[in-house]
């Protein structure tokens, strides 16, 4: 659509920094491509509050989640990592 403007609003978490290099690397071609790009670390956001009010006040902003993990002997999850895995399905806190 002529004349609009597109936003993109990008969340990541990461355990060993691939996280939030994608989020970047994203960022950037949204931006050479003329889109806003925005990227927060979800570890500073709390899913409850800030994500609900950002949907209301933004509306037509688009919004990516990233999130990264490893494994290491066995099956680690980062309390990122669990706590939007909850969110998503409706649980408490881990």
């Amino acid at each position: 659509m002529p004349g609009t403007t597109y936003s993109l609003r990008i969340y990541y978490g990461s355990q060993t920094g691939t996280g939030k290099l994608f989020a970047e690397q994203l960022a950037s071609t949204a931006t050479a491509s003329g889109i806003k790009a925005d990227v927060f670390d979800l570890k500073e956001c709390d899913p409850e509050d800030t994500l609900t009010q950002e949907v209301r006040k933004f509306p037509h902003v688009s919004t990516c989640f990233l999130v990264e993990g490893y494994i290491v002997a066995v099956l680690q999850w980062g309390l990122c990592e669990r706590v939007f895995y909850l969110h998503l399905h409706g649980g408490g806190s881990p």
